[in-house]
């Protein structure tokens, strides 16, 4: 039986900032084990779930697709 390897810690992202991303200007986001997101509606919690799945989307896949797959890059942006 050979030795377990050493276990690493998980990487943990504690804080997401996010500029220009369909409806929010900017929001800095700081993260912890449990994290609440509480606002009215159309206060762009949606939109910032939707920035993280982005980032994972452009890493697993290509940036294109990432695009595409929110009707292009005019209704991604701010700009």
């Amino acid at each position: 039986m050979s030795p377990a390897a050493p276990r690493r810690p998980m990487p943990f992202i504690t804080r997401v900032g996010v500029d220009n991303y369909k409806s929010s200007a900017h929001c800095d986001v700081t993260l912890g084990r449990f994290t609440v997101l509480p606002g009215l509606n159309v206060a762009g919690k949606s939109n910032f779930l939707d920035a993280l799945r982005f980032v994972r989307d452009t890493l697993v896949n290509r940036p294109a697709e990432a695009v595409a797959g929110r009707s292009g890059w005019e209704e991604a942006s701010r700009y």
